[in-house]
């Protein structure tokens, strides 16, 4: 498939021709070499396929999306600038919105763990409440036995007391 087309491009300046109804494609991977002496067109060629410079004829056809940056033969450049941050100048807006997308994927991602954790920790204090509520139940049960015991031996003593009075 191919990512780039270029439909009888014709570019000429003054009397010189420089192309005349060239068409070509560029593939998705192709490796490609523009060689040729000085004063070719090569470079009004690359400027064409960049969009930097109109074809007087023709046209060129990009694959929706496909970006195309151009770093000039003598590129002039700003102060303090390298070469990957002007080659990258244009791009920065992409980069921006692909690490905001990769924020918001990393951002949902942590959302769902929270959300997995958070439902692990509601099963471990229920189990930690069911737990308590057992120990609370069986201490409950220690105490009444206590309490039963207390009772007949009050009453064991009651009843001593009752017959001590009787005799």
């Amino acid at each position: 498939m191919n990512v780039l087309n270029l439909e009888h491009i014709s570019k000429i300046y003054g009397d010189k021709v420089i192309f005349d109804d060239i068409s070509c494609g560029i593939h998705q991977g192709d490796k490609i070499g523009i060689i040729g002496i000085n004063g070719t067109g090569k470079t009004t060629f690359l400027r064409i396929l960049a969009g930097l410079e109109e074809a007087d004829e023709g046209q060129v056809i990009t694959q929706n999306g496909l970006r195309i940056t151009y770093l000039p033969q003598h590129p002039e450049f700003p102060e303090g600038a390298t070469i990957l941050s002007y080659v990258t100048q244009g791009q920065k807006e992409q980069i921006l919105k692909g690490a905001s997308l990769q924020a918001k994927q990393i951002h949902e991602e942590l959302i769902e763990e929270a959300k997995r954790t958070a439902g692990g920790l509601d099963e471990k204090a229920s189990e930690e409440a069911k737990n308590q509520e057992e120990k609370e139940a069986g201490k409950l049960k220690d105490v009444i036995e206590e309490l039963k015991v207390s009772a007949r031996e009050k009453k064991g003593a009651a009843v001593q007391l009752v017959l001590s009075e009787l005799i």
